[in-house]
């Protein structure tokens, strides 16, 4: 809904649902709601606000169903979180080709043993062109989380993430970084990526490094698996490095692209099976370093506009 350019909204809901009769507790909902608006005010400047809220239910039915038997209420486990956000940005770029936003965000998560997390993140981002067309960024970000169990645990991240972009006829080139802190620690990572032309847009080549601090924290954890026993575990970071390369090219009524990629993970996040004295199945989190290797690729024909 919206009224011409002054404002504009919408409203999302979702549910999802189902019950394996067939197999005790097999059986889940998902429910979901989104509120958004924009509110477009004078010299190009908007504030946006979005308010949403989740409620999720799943059952522990990895049990042994030949010898025992629960009821539903004792094997459920239940998520609710409540999310908050707004943006003040500007909807085009000012006469010296400038835009900024600033977007604070909070959610609180809420479980049905009596577990919670709250998560604050603040993201300042300016862009600058010169030229028109070689972008200047600059974001700072601050992300916090504090999840309370039987114990009390924090996991709050800075990031300081500038970078510039050179475009020309024949190269573009990225060269930026991400400078991360986390509890007193400095992390340092390339973000860079170089792109070549070699016939037009048929054919380009292009490579690049980069590096994050993924957060582990509860919310990203269970949505991941909602299995998860977060009493038994510990919060942390990933620390991530990732060198690519590849070809693309676009020749009108076929564009590609083909990329392969190696990746670092220090504290990757693993997820262990675990049994209670019941006979339930949950998972713990366990960390350990990995290194991955991935290849994926793209293919998109247009014998037509309308196909």
């Amino acid at each position: 809904f919206g009224n011409a350019e002054k404002f504009d909204g919408r409203i999302w809901v979702r549910h999802h649902s189902a019950n394996f009769k067939d197999l005790e507790n097999q059986r889940f909902f998902n429910n979901d709601a989104r509120l958004n608006a924009n509110l477009y005010l004078e010299n190009n400047l908007a504030v946006e606000g979005n308010i949403g809220y989740s409620y999720d239910r799943v059952h522990y039915y990895g049990y042994d169903h030949d010898s025992l038997s629960f009821d539903a209420s004792g094997v459920r486990q239940d998520f609710k979180i409540l999310d908050l956000g707004g943006r003040v940005y500007n909807t085009e770029r000012t006469e010296s080709d400038f835009s900024f936003s600033v977007a604070p965000s909070f959610y609180l998560l809420n479980d049905f043993y009596s577990n919670s997390e709250t998560g604050f993140d603040l993201r300042l981002g300016a862009t600058k062109w010169f030229n028109e067309k070689h972008p200047l960024k600059m974001v700072i970000r601050t992300d916090f989380t504090n999840l309370n169990t039987n114990d009390k645990e924090t996991l709050n991240n800075i990031y300081l993430q500038p970078s510039f972009t050179f475009h020309a006829d024949v190269v573009r080139l990225k060269v930026g970084g991400n400078f991360a802190s986390n509890r007193d620690i400095f992390y340092v990572f390339p973000d860079v990526e170089l792109n070549l032309r070699i016939f037009g847009d048929g054919l380009q080549i292009f490579g690049g490094l980069d590096g994050d601090l993924r957060k582990n924290n509860y919310r990203k954890t269970a949505e991941y698996n909602p299995w998860i026993q977060i009493r038994e575990s510990r919060i942390r970071n990933t620390i991530w490095r990732n060198y690519f390369g590849g070809i693309r090219g676009d020749l009108g009524f076929l564009s590609y692209t083909a990329q392969a990629g190696y990746s670092t993970a220090d504290n990757l996040a693993l997820h262990q099976a675990t049994f209670t004295s019941s006979g339930l199945t949950q998972f713990g989190l366990v960390y350990d370093t990995a290194q991955i290797f991935n290849i994926q690729g793209t293919l998109k024909l247009q014998p037509t506009k309308e196909l």
